[in-house]
Formats: C-alpha cells, sequence, structure tokens
C-alpha cells in the first residue's frame, strides 16, 4: 500500500498492511506434512497419539452452576500461519471456562501482547460443551485424524476437568471436520469479543500527549474516539487551532513504529511515529522531541479535545 505526502518526513512512504488472521479458521491449505507437537496450544499437554484419556466423565459433571472458582473446562487455539511478522499479528487465544459460570478468555498478539476479558457464560452452554466433549471422547473412532498432510490454518487443544480438580486431556491438533469440536468452538466464539486490530492499537495509544522538552514544535498530540471513528489531533506551537484527521487505519509495526493512516484528496497519507516500549510516549518521525502521555485528569482533557472537533 502506496501512502504520499507523509507527515513529519519527506517524500513518499510504503507500507505493508497487516492483515487479521482469524482465529476460527475452519478450511486448510494442503501442503507438505506438518506435525509438530511442540507447536500445541498452551491449554493441551501432549501429542494427540499420546493424551492419556477419560473413557467417560458425564457421572462427575454438576446439574447446576457451583459457587466455586474450580476449572471445568479450557481450550486454546494457536495461529500456525501464514503470519505477516511485519505487523502485530494473532497468535493464539486461551478459554477457560469455570464451574461458576464465568469465562475467561485470553487473546495474545506479537506486538500489543495479551488482553484478558471475564465474561458470565450460561450452565447450558458449559453443560453442552462437556457433553460434545464426551460425544467426541466415544466417537473419535470414527474420524480420519491424519492431518499430516495439512499446513496452515489453527491448531486447538481441549481440556476438561472434574469438579474435584482431576484434568482429562481431551484432544490436541487440527479439529477440521470434526463435528464435536467444532461445536465447541462455536460455543466459545459467541463470546469472543472480536476487537480488530484497529482497536487494539487504539486502546493502547488513546490519549493527550504533551512535550516537555524546550523548542518543541507540537502544544499536544491527541488520539480519541467520536461517533465510532478515530481521530488524531495535532496543534502546533505556531498555529492558533489545532489540526484534526479522521484516521482511517493504526498499524501497529515492528522496532516500535506506528501509523496513524488518512485519506486526504483520494490519497493515502501517514502520520509515523516512534513509541516508547511502555507505550506513554510518542516520537513524531524526524523529530528529537518526545511527547509524554498524559495521565491524570485524562476524561476532563478528552472532553475537551472532543468539543474542539
Amino acid at each position: 500500500m502506496k501512502r504520499s505526502n507523509t507527515r513529519f518526513i519527506s517524500g513518499t512512504v510504503a507500507v505493508l498492511a497487516c492483515s487479521l488472521i482469524v482465529p476460527f479458521v475452519l478450511s486448510a491449505c494442503k501442503a507438505s506434512a506438518r506435525n509438530n507437537p511442540e507447536s500445541i496450544p498452551p491449554t493441551s499437554t501432549d501429542d494427540i497419539q499420546t493424551i492419556d484419556k477419560k473413557t467417560t466423565t458425564e457421572n462427575t459433571f454438576p446439574d447446576q452452576l457451583l459457587d466455586s472458582d474450580q476449572i471445568a473446562f479450557s481450550a486454546g487455539v494457536e495461529n500456525w500461519g501464514p503470519i505477516n511478522y511485519g505487523c502485530d499479528y494473532w497468535t493464539g487465544t486461551d478459554y477457560i471456562v469455570y464451574y461458576n459460570g464465568t469465562i475467561e478468555i485470553r487473546d495474545i498478539y506479537s506486538l500489543s501482547g495479551e488482553t484478558v476479558e471475564t465474561k458470565e457464560i450460561s450452565y447450558e452452554d458449559i453443560k453442552e460443551i462437556r457433553t460434545l466433549a464426551d460425544s467426541f471422547r466415544k466417537n473419535e473412532s470414527k474420524y480420519d485424524l491424519d492431518f499430516s498432510n495439512y499446513f496452515d490454518g489453527a491448531g486447538w487443544g481441549f481440556t476438561t476437568y472434574d469438579t474435584d480438580g482431576s484434568k482429562n486431556p481431551l484432544y490436541s491438533g487440527y479439529i477440521y471436520e470434526i463435528d464435536e469440536l467444532e461445536g465447541i468452538v462455536e460455543i466459545l466464539s459467541k463470546y469472543e469479543t472480536n476487537v480488530d486490530l484497529n482497536e487494539r492499537a487504539f486502546r493502547l495509544f488513546e490519549g493527550k500527549y504533551y512535550c516537555s522538552d524546550y523548542g518543541f514544535e507540537y502544544e499536544y498530540i491527541s488520539l480519541y474516539k467520536k461517533d465510532d471513528k478515530y481521530w488524531l489531533e495535532i496543534k502546533p506551537v505556531v498555529m492558533a487551532e489545532p489540526e484534526v484527521y479522521e484516521i482511517s487505519e493504526i498499524e501497529l509495526m515492528e522496532n516500535n513504529i506506528i501509523y496513524f493512516n488518512y485519506v486526504e484528496d483520494n490519497k493515502w497519507h501517514s502520520f509515523i511515529f516512534s513509541f516508547s516500549d511502555d507505550m506513554t510516549q510518542l516520537k513524531p518521525d524526524g523529530s528529537s522531541n518526545t511527547y509524554d502521555k498524559l495521565i491524570e485528569n485524562t476524561e476532563e482533557t478528552a472532553v475537551g479535545t472532543e468539543a474542539e472537533v
């Protein structure tokens, strides 16, 4: 993707757009053999061929939610490619379901790191997950589980837990055309927020940034959201009013670089910043000044900023 008239630097900047890898991929490309037990998602403990499984666990499942933080079920999915290593790609997601009716979802990305959210999950969905798991244990022999010629997609791991804490690994590997396991994934996906890369980056950098260095060029740099759109506001020292841009795409790149891309005169343009490891400082590309994120009074600042648009 070509960007012209790039701010803060002269010339044209070419940027490769990051592709969001969808966690619930249910198709795969046949290619060279792949069977890597070391790549199994974190909730599974071994290769599928060596898992020691219980033959049945139906009698251990309670008939209602429990006042307990005991895990009932866990699943993990790992990105097995393709991967764009230059951007903030999805690496995996973990799901932990508890007998008390909560589900914890942990999304992991290569650059923006880990986000965790906890939601309520119905007893009916927990019971259905367990029913599907038990059904797979009984019917596993009917499936062709030889995926050695598959390359691509996502690898899964599943584990059930009894009320006494006993851990019962269920399966790990590809789940293509395995009805019970695809059914479990369908239930889990209902509770996934599916935050896209733009929103992930926005949440990391949202706020107002000020420069304390001598001879700074901008009074502040502000990133905020209004009417479900992203806005970048920059107030040059020499101007009475700030410049405001509607941001179409936020690209978090390797080497602590972030692109704020916008469209003007039917052309793509970019603001380019480098950022600190803790993501509390921004430095415009080509500038010697660093802008620090305002930590206090952020709500008041955001209201004032939006009113100026």
